[in-house]
């Protein structure tokens, strides 16, 4: 939240954090600040787990992903999902 502040002090450019940690955290500041956030979830590189990591699974298969798709639900006003 500090860093969207100080940032728009400067410039009235899009504020964008890219590929950010599963932080759920990070999503829901980004979100309050109206800054784009992308979700990053590498995993472990073995299929089952992440979304980046070649081959990728595109399943909402694991917590993280869950947690992930649930909190953005409920940002934009959906019920919980999953």
């Amino acid at each position: 939240r500090e860093m969207v502040k100080i940032v728009r002090k400067k410039t009235n450019k899009p504020i964008v954090f890219n590929e950010d940690s599963a932080s759920i955290d990070n999503l829901e500041a980004a979100f309050e600040k109206g800054a784009s956030w992308g979700y990053y979830e590498g995993g472990k590189s073995n299929y089952w787990d992440g979304f980046q990591s070649p081959p990728t699974n595109w399943a909402i298969n694991t917590d993280t992903k869950k947690a992930f798709f649930n909190k953005v639900a409920e940002l934009i006003g959906i019920r919980r999902l999953l």
